[in-house]
């Protein structure tokens, strides 16, 4: 795995904890779920998604530290090459994704 699908697969590893830690929580609704739902995950989609778990857990409810912690544990180095902004890694975030939702 190259840094830029290594970055793609972490997005996705921390997209799965935040999914999961809603569902358990019983804050789980379509915003949830719409960060699972693109057809491409290119940087500007990875980006989103990562700012849209942000929010998310701003404004639970519940108890965030361990997911804060996990995510920072979590969180890549380095972003994707410009170069290679627009290429699709689906495929290494939903890897990272499945890995960490069940």
């Amino acid at each position: 795995m190259n840094k830029n699908e290594a970055y793609a697969y972490k997005i996705g590893v921390i997209a799965g904890k935040y999914v999961k830690f809603k569902r358990a929580n019983k804050e789980a609704n379509n915003s949830t779920n719409d960060i699972l739902t693109y057809s491409k995950y290119d940087r500007e989609h990875l980006r989103f998604v990562y700012q849209r778990i942000g929010l998310g857990i701003s404004l639970s409810k519940a108890n965030t530290d361990p997911l804060v912690q996990s995510i920072k544990d979590d969180l890549p180095k380095e972003e994707i090459d410009d170069a290679q902004a627009y290429e699709d890694y689906s495929y290494f975030f939903y890897k990272g994704l499945f890995e960490n939702l069940t």
